[in-house]
């Protein structure tokens, strides 16, 4: 079971990426290409899984992050007295 554990927790962090990209991937490559069942699947999941690390490493860890707030920023309000 410990074998399993990483990849599975990467497949994790990556999820919600793989199901935004496998459409995107799937659609051009059943238009474009004579391609169908395993080669299919494994070309759609490959690519799918490239494209949801990268934008989850580029773009979704990034929005992620807790920001910190500055002390003097100009939208806060005015104290109550």
């Amino acid at each position: 079971m410990g074998r399993l554990s990483r990849p599975s927790r990467d497949l994790g962090e990556i999820s919600y990426g793989l199901y935004l990209w496998h459409l995107p991937v799937l659609l051009p490559l059943l238009d474009k290409t004579p391609w169908k069942g395993v080669r299919l699947l494994t070309v759609t999941f490959l690519l799918t899984t490239v494209l949801a690390a990268l934008s989850w490493h580029g773009f979704e860890k990034l929005w992620m992050k807790p920001r910190r707030r500055e002390a003097s920023s100009r939208f806060t309000a005015p104290a109550l007295q």
